[in-house]
């Protein structure tokens, strides 16, 4: 699958502020982790300098609405693939937020980026 690098969401192009750059992520699992994430994105995209989104499947079916600078479809990607797109991302930003999607979050490690994880169970 493709990046999305275009702008997806309403004022998704507008200029970067200089608050931290973030890259979310939740786990495809239900619907709960990816509602937490979109929610999480629309609280912190005001103080953010961008905020995007990475993940598969039906996790990106709740995100088209958040105010995200990217999205970034890993559906059907070996692990990999995935751990070869967040090594061309991390520059790009300065945290890594999942919602208890411990894979991507190892990943992310491997990258060398750095990881906030949200547990929506609690």
């Amino acid at each position: 699958m493709a990046d999305t690098q275009e702008p997806r969401a309403p004022g998704a192009g507008r200029p970067a502020t200089a608050g931290p750059r973030l890259l979310l992520n939740a786990e495809p699992f239900g619907f709960g982790p990816a509602a937490a994430v979109a929610l999480l994105a629309a609280e912190l995209a005001p103080d953010c300098g961008s905020i995007a989104y990475i993940g598969e499947g039906h996790t990106l079916d709740l995100q088209s609405r958040p105010p995200y600078h990217a999205i970034h479809d890993t559906t059907g990607l070996t692990e990999d693939e995935r751990l070869a797109r967040l090594l061309k991302l991390a520059p790009r930003y300065d945290l890594f937020v999942t919602a208890m999607d411990s894979g991507m979050a190892a990943l992310a490690r491997r990258a060398g980026m750095g990881l906030a994880i949200y547990d929506a169970l609690t």
